[in-house]
C-alpha cells in the first residue's frame, strides 16, 4: 500500500468516526441494529440452520457423558462405603481374637460371637452392603452369617486363590455368595493380624445388587456396569455379550472414556459412551459404565428443535424491525435524564430529581441518589469502625494471652504434681513419676511465658519434655529427633512458637499411627535467618485443606491494618481451644519481628507435613534483654 492510499484510508475512517460522533443515540441504536444485528443474523441463520443438527447431536452426547459421570459418582460412592467397612473390619481386634482362639464347647463359641454384634449395626448403617463374610480356617468355630469355615470348594475358587496371592490388597470379583447362593459383586481381601502377621481369613464385602439396579433404572437410556469388560449390572434390552463387545480393550485395563456412534444394541442403532474408572483403594480392577442413547430419540428431538428455532428466528426478525425505532427513541430519552443527573453530581450538586418508572434505569437513578446521600456517613462510619476494631483486637490479644498464663494457680499446680510424683516413687512406679516430672516442666515453662523472648534452649527443653511424654504414652509407635546445627544457647525466640507446631504434628498427623511414626525437629542458620523445621511422616493433609491453610497465611500477610478483625478471624483456633493455631503463630511472629518473617507449611508426597519457621537472627542486645527478663 502506497503512502497516498494509506492517507486516503485514514481520512475515510476519520470521516466515518466523525459522522458517528454526530449521531444521536437513537440513530446510533438503529444503525447498530442494522449493521451489527440484522445483517449478521441473516448470515448466521443460514449457517445455524445447517449446523444446528450437528450441535444438538453433540449436546445429546455431552448429556450422555454427564449422565455417565454422575452415575459413576453414585456407584463409586457405594464402592467407597464397602472399602471403608473393609478397612474397619480389617483391623478389628475382637474379630482377630475370635478367629485365633481354639474352642472346646459350643457355648463359648456363641458367647464370643456376641462380641461381633457390631457387624449387624454396620450393615444397618450401610444399606448398600448386602452381607459380610469372613472365611476362616479355624475348625473349632461354627458357621454363621459372618464367620464361614473354609472348605475344599472355597479354597479352590479363583477369587480365593487371588485373595491369597494379593496378600491383603483389595480387589473386586463377581461371584456367588457361599451362604445365600445369590450372585453378587464382592470386595475381597486377605486379613492378617497387625504386628504378629497371623493369618485371619478372607474378608468378603458383598454389595446389595438391587440398589445398583434401582440406580440404573433411574437412567433415561440403557445403561450397563461392567467389571474388567464383563457386564455385571444393566438396564436395557441389549444382550450382555453385545454390550461387552462394545467396550474397547484399552478401557478394560486403564481409565478413560470413548464415544462410539451408530452401533447396534439389540435391534436399533445407538450412540454409546463408555467410561472406565478404578474404585478407591483399588489396584487391579477397572469398572466400565456403558450408556447407550438411541439414535431415533436423538433425531426426533433434534429435528423438532431445529424447526422451532427457525420459526422463532423469523418471528424475531419481524418484531425487532417493527419496534427498534420506538424503543431506541424511548431509551435515548431515559438515558439522557440519567446523564443530566450524573452531571449534576459531578458539579457537586446533590439535589437530584426523579425520573419515574421502576425499570433498571430508574433503579440506577435511585441508587445514585442513595449513594450521594450516604457517602459522607459511610466514610465516617468506616473510619470509626476501623479505629474501634483496632482497639478491640488489641485488647482481645492482650486478654487472651494473659488468660493462657493465669488459668491455674502455678504454685498449687506444681506442689500437687510434685506430691503425685513422690507418691509414684514411693509405690515404685518410676514411669509415672517421670511423666509427672516432665509435665511439671512443661507447665512451669508455659505458664511463665509472656510476649517477651526467651532462650531457645528453654523452648527446646519444653518441646523435648512434651515429646518424651508422648513417647512414654505410645512407646515405639512414635519416635522423635531434635537436631541442632547451630549453637542454640546463643539465641532467643518468642515463647510458645515450637511446641504448638509439634503438638499439631502429633495430634493431626501421628496420633492414629500404629507404628513407625516420627517427628523431626531441625534448628539451624540458613540464608541469614534462624530456621526451625518441624517435620512428621504422618497422614499429612488433603490438598484442599493445605490450600486453605496457605490461603489463610497469605491473607494474613496481605492484611494492611496490623491486628485487624479479618486477621483475628484467621488466627487459628477459638479462644478456649488448646492450640494457639498456625495462623496465630504466624501473626505473632509478624507483629513482633516484621512482615518478612513467619512460617510456611507443605505436605510432600507420599505423606507427612513440614512446617518451617523463619526468624531473624537475634542480636546480642536481644539476648541480653531476654536473659534479664527471665
Amino acid at each position: 500500500m502506497t503512502l497516498k492510499e494509506r492517507y486516503a484510508r485514514r481520512l475515510s475512517l476519520s470521516s466515518v468516526a466523525a459522522a458517528l460522533d454526530n449521531l444521536k443515540i437513537d440513530k446510533k441504536l438503529i444503525l447498530i441494529y442494522l449493521v451489527s444485528f440484522l445483517l449478521p443474523m441473516v448470515l448466521i441463520t443460514v449457517t445455524l440452520t445447517a449446523g444446528l443438527y450437528t450441535r444438538l447431536v453433540a449436546k445429546e452426547f455431552a448429556q450422555a457423558e454427564t449422565n455417565v459421570s454422575r452415575l459413576e459418582s453414585r456407584i463409586n460412592d457405594i464402592f467407597n462405603k464397602a472399602v471403608d467397612l473393609s478397612d474397619r473390619l480389617y483391623v478389628n481386634d475382637a474379630i482377630h481374637q475370635i478367629v485365633l482362639k481354639t474352642y472346646d464347647d459350643t457355648l463359648s463359641i456363641y458367647r464370643d460371637y456376641l462380641r461381633v454384634g457390631f457387624i449387624d449395626d454396620y450393615l444397618r448403617s450401610y444399606p448398600e452392603i448386602a452381607s459380610v463374610r469372613l472365611y476362616v480356617k479355624n475348625p473349632t468355630m461354627l458357621d454363621n452369617s459372618f464367620f464361614v469355615r473354609e472348605t475344599e470348594a472355597i479354597g479352590g475358587a479363583d477369587w480365593y486363590r487371588r485373595a491369597v496371592r494379593l496378600d491383603g490388597k483389595l480387589f473386586w470379583a463377581w461371584r456367588a455368595d457361599d451362604v445365600s447362593g445369590d450372585p453378587c459383586l464382592s470386595l475381597l481381601r486377605l486379613v492378617r493380624r497387625p504386628k504378629t502377621d497371623n493369618y485371619i481369613g478372607i474378608l468378603s464385602i458383598n454389595l446389595e445388587g438391587d440398589r445398583i439396579d434401582r440406580i440404573l433404572a433411574e437412567e433415561p437410556y440403557d445403561t450397563y456396569v461392567a467389571l474388567d469388560g464383563a457386564v455385571v449390572f444393566g438396564k436395557g434390552g441389549g444382550e450382555p455379550g453385545t454390550v461387552e463387545a462394545l467396550i474397547p480393550g484399552e478401557l478394560r485395563t486403564a481409565g478413560g472414556s470413548r464415544l462410539i456412534e451408530n452401533v447396534r444394541i439389540g435391534s436399533s442403532p445407538a450412540a454409546v459412551f463408555v467410561k472406565s474408572f478404578i474404585p478407591k483403594s483399588g489396584l487391579y480392577d477397572y469398572f466400565q459404565i456403558v450408556g447407550a442413547v438411541p439414535m431415533s430419540e436423538m433425531m426426533t428431538e433434534t429435528i423438532d428443535l431445529t424447526v422451532r428455532t427457525g420459526m422463532l428466528i423469523a418471528l424475531a426478525f419481524a418484531l425487532s424491525t417493527a419496534f427498534i425505532s420506538f424503543f431506541s427513541r424511548y431509551f435515548w430519552h431515559r438515558v439522557n435524564l440519567v446523564r443530566d443527573e450524573i452531571l449534576k453530581v459531578v458539579q457537586n450538586d446533590f439535589t437530584l430529581s426523579g425520573i419515574g418508572g421502576s425499570d433498571e434505569i430508574a433503579e440506577i437513578h435511585r441508587a445514585l441518589g442513595e449513594t450521594v446521600s450516604n457517602i459522607k456517613t459511610l466514610i465516617n462510619e468506616v473510619y470509626r469502625r476501623n479505629v474501634e476494631r483496632e482497639r478491640l483486637l488489641s485488647r482481645q490479644k492482650d486478654i487472651q494471652f494473659k488468660m493462657l498464663a493465669s488459668q491455674i494457680n502455678p504454685h498449687f499446680l506444681y506442689n500437687t504434681l510434685e506430691t503425685v510424683r513422690m507418691k509414684a516413687l514411693e509405690n515404685g512406679d518410676r514411669e509415672v513419676a517421670t511423666t509427672v516430672k516432665l509435665l511439671a516442666k512443661i507447665l512451669r515453662h508455659n505458664l511463665g511465658a509472656t510476649e517477651r523472648p526467651v532462650s531457645l534452649v528453654s523452648e527446646l527443653e519444653a518441646v523435648g519434655s512434651y515429646l518424651d511424654i508422648q513417647h512414654i504414652r505410645f512407646g515405639e509407635r512414635v519416635t522423635y529427633d531434635i537436631d541442632c546445627t547451630c549453637n542454640v544457647t546463643k539465641y532467643t525466640i518468642l515463647p510458645l512458637l515450637i511446641q504448638p507446631i509439634v503438638e499439631n504434628s502429633f495430634i493431626h498427623g501421628l496420633e492414629d499411627t500404629v507404628t513407625g511414626g516420627f517427628i523431626y525437629v531441625w534448628i539451624g542458620i540458613d540464608g541469614g535467618s534462624l530456621r526451625i523445621v518441624v517435620r512428621d511422616n504422618g497422614k499429612g493433609m488433603p490438598a484442599e485443606r493445605l490450600a486453605e491453610l496457605k490461603g489463610a497465611l497469605s491473607a494474613a500477610r496481605r492484611e494492611t491494618v496490623p491486628g485487624g478483625a479479618e486477621r483475628a478471624e484467621l488466627a487459628g483456633e477459638s479462644h478456649g481451644g488448646s492450640s494457639i493455631g498456625l495462623v496465630n503463630i504466624d501473626e505473632r511472629i509478624k507483629l513482633y519481628y516484621g512482615e518478612r518473617w513467619g512460617l510456611d507449611v507443605d505436605c510432600p508426597e507420599p505423606g507427612g507435613t513440614i512446617v518451617t519457621v523463619k526468624l531473624p537472627i537475634p542480636t546480642q542486645e536481644d539476648n541480653d534483654v531476654a536473659i534479664g527478663d527471665s
